[in-house]
């Protein structure tokens, strides 16, 4: 483990490069602090949208999708805690946050399947 905080995460990125949502990810995966802060506080905000979601529409099931999907439970973990924070209690035993099992693929296999469906 690094000392310096952010070290990893600085590491990855090198100076001067953009810093993308996998390097954030790996580098929270490898216990780099301000990684970890960085994936918490993007939860918090994620979670203040989807139980806001909740709240109003009641879905039966939020999928994340898309690329950031594959961070896994580095994303999921704090994802459920932080929507389940924010969420109405009426609502809190009904919530399933789950990820796209197709991950980036996700919009184009929903839509053939969509289009499946009405043929």
């Amino acid at each position: 483990m690094h000392s310096r905080k952010g070290a990893v995460l600085l590491g990855m990125a090198g100076p001067g490069n953009a810093t993308t949502a996998r390097i954030v990810f790996t580098a929270a995966r490898s216990g780099d602090k301000l990684a970890q802060e960085i994936v918490e506080q993007t939860c918090e905000f994620l979670g203040m949208s989807m139980a806001t979601t909740m709240n109003s529409l009641a879905p039966g099931m939020i999928v994340v999708g898309g690329g950031v999907s594959k961070a896994g439970k580095v994303l999921l973990n704090p994802l459920v805690v932080q929507t389940r924070r924010f969420l109405m209690p009426v609502h809190r035993p009904h919530l399933k946050i789950r990820l796209a099992r197709f991950s980036s693929r996700s919009v184009i296999m929903g839509a053939v399947a969509l289009g499946r469906s009405l043929l």
